[in-house]
Order: C-alpha cells, then structure tokens, then sequence
C-alpha cells in the first residue's frame, strides 16, 4: 500500500480542494485542521517544524532536541522536554517554560510576545540575567547552530534549567511580557533591573548562584 503525500495539501490556507475530512476507521475521521494540529506535534524524537503562515498554531516538540519555528500568525511554542530551538517568527507569539523542560533558546523577532511561565514558576524564585558573552555553538545547547548571544538574556529557572534569548535587548527582539500563574510582569521591569552587564562563565548550564542577578 502505498500511503499518500499530503504535504502540499496542508501548505495552502485558501486551496480549493474536494476533501475537508479524512476517515480513518468508523470512529475517527480527521479534519484538515486536524491533520495540520498532528504535523506540529512531536514525539520522542529530534524534531523540525516550520508552522503555517495562514493560521495560528500550536508547535510542541515532545521528548528529543527539536527546532519550532512558527512562521506567520500568532503562534503557540513549547518544546518540552530536550534542548530546544523555538522561533515564533511574526505575530504575537507565546513561548511556553515548564519545569523539566530543558535547555531552550527563543530567537524572537517582532511582534507582542509573552514568555509564559509554568507552575511552580514565579518572580520570586526565577532569575534573569543580562550577558554580553559570545559563546561559540559548541559550548551552546545547538551543536550545528552558531548563535550570537551578545547583549542577550538568559532565564534561569528554579531547578537550574535556562532558556537564552539571543540579542534580547535589541528592541525587536525583546519578548514584551512575562506571565506567571500568578501575574504578570511587563518589558519595563525587565529594562530597569536588567541595567547591569553581567559576564556568564564559559560553562553556561552550570551558572553559580553567586553569579550576579539582574531579578
């Protein structure tokens, strides 16, 4: 049997095409929009994969080191579990941060954006830090990736896990508003305490706790 190519199919918002469901069995019958939802959901695995510039979605990487990328629209980014790579790409993203989540650079670029916390996440026991130190890509979480950290914040969550923002303090990189369960925080509080230039140590996972704190 030989299953068929539905790549293009889901590529195009505005494609005038006979099928809008799929049956698989009696029970199950897919939507377009559906099949779309299960192409951006990883499993255990490394995964790639670049949303629809048409619609609004949701990437989750699953187990693995994977690489999101939302393209259009006002996406919805979580990597999970593993050493992850999220772009939310234009519109008014939000990149999602849990405990247990792993090592993960956001590269952000314009829009509204919202760095939105998990449970067991607040501003008292978060740490952000602001670094002007280049790290080359082998001392980074993307062994095949060269990211430019310069003027860069770094989250360091409770149990020691970090997400790096590239080029935050670059204003159309800056990600607008933190959101914990228990508020919300916005980009001013971020600039006023963020002031100071913080040099990171070569080894950036294993960041001390007498490392300066810019929150």
């Amino acid at each position: 049997m030989i299953a068929p190519t539905i790549a293009e199919y889901l590529s195009y918002g505005n494609l005038q095409i006979a099928a809008e469901s799929f049956i698989r069995d009696e029970k199950t019958i897919w939507t377009v929009d559906n099949l779309r939802d299960r192409a951006l959901t990883g499993g255990t695995r490394a995964d790639t994969f670049v949303g629809f510039d048409f619609r609004d979605d949701r990437l989750t990487g699953g187990a693995g080191d994977d690489a999101l990328q939302g393209a259009g629209g006002s996406d919805v980014l979580s990597g999970d579990a593993g050493d992850d790579t999220l772009d939310g790409g234009l519109g008014d993203d939000v990149y999602l941060l849990r405990l247990g989540d792993g090592h993960d650079v956001i590269r952000n670029t314009g829009g509204a954006d919202t760095l939105r916390f998990g449970p067991g996440i607040d501003a008292e026991n978060l740490r952000l830090i602001r670094t002007s130190t280049p790290l080359p890509a082998k001392e980074f979480f993307q062994p095949t990736t060269r990211f430019s950290v310069a003027d860069s914040l770094m989250v360091v969550l409770p149990n020691g896990e970090q997400a790096w923002i590239p080029d935050y303090f670059a204003s159309e990189n800056a990600i607008e508003t933190l959101e914990f369960e228990n508020g919300r925080g916005g980009i001013s509080r971020i600039y006023k305490v963020a002031s100071p230039i913080c040099r990171v140590p070569r080894t950036p996972c294993r960041a001390p706790r007498a490392m300066t704190v810019i929150w």
